[in-house]
């Protein structure tokens, strides 16, 4: 019991950290990060072949994925974006078709689908999963918010799909504490690599 809580004080302190970090960026950086991770995610053979592509949209000083959404759709590929559902306190996931007209601020202020243009899909009809996180490491561990949503979302899928982060260079760092239920990246973009987790691991 005692490391159970060690491990959720030790979370708690880096996601602190990263997350102070990460706010002392300025809009000029994250802007220009932001760009050069896209154009990184774009041409890998992942995003290429999907069809069906999961993006959050990010908030506060996270990677800004609104340019990625608003381009993927253009390019045709069938976007989902999560929402949560307040009472079952899980995420959920809907398509998304204009990213202007469609979302509202929703849980914790974030943009989600409103309820008039919802198009739910399954968890198990993405075929690439951009994912978001506080913090990772090179062995493909994610600290996330504390609300585990992804990792529910996750462990109720039925096929694999690549799991790949989007982050700044300064959220990867040596050791992210970790649990059984965390889930694993496959892959990070940063702004500056991409790690490979599976190639490393192999």
């Amino acid at each position: 019991m005692t490391g159970d809580i060690d491990i959720r004080e030790e979370k708690k302190r880096l996601r602190k950290e990263i997350i102070d970090r990460r706010n002392n960026l300025s809009i000029t950086e994250r802007f220009d990060a932001s760009k050069r991770i896209k154009d990184t995610l774009f041409s890998l053979p992942e995003f290429k072949d999907a069809k069906r592509v999961h993006f959050f949209i990010s908030f506060g000083s996270e990677v800004i994925t609104s340019e990625m959404i608003k381009d993927a759709i253009k390019m045709g590929k069938s976007v989902v974006v999560p929402f949560v559902d307040k009472e079952k306190k899980e995420l959920r996931l809907s398509e998304i078709k204009d990213f202007f007209k469609e979302l509202e601020a929703g849980y914790w202020g974030i943009l989600e689908p409103k309820k008039e243009y919802r198009i739910e899909a399954s968890i198990d009809d993405v075929e690439l999963m951009v994912m978001p996180g506080v913090a990772f490491n090179e062995n493909g561990h994610r600290l996330g918010y504390g609300m585990a949503f992804y990792d529910k979302l996750l462990s109720a899928k039925k096929r694999n799909m690549p799991l790949i982060a989007i982050a700044f260079d300064m959220q990867v760092v040596d050791d992210v504490p970790c649990e059984r239920h965390d889930i694993l990246i496959d892959k990070i973009v940063t702004e500056k690599r991409v790690i490979d987790i599976k190639k490393a691991k192999g």
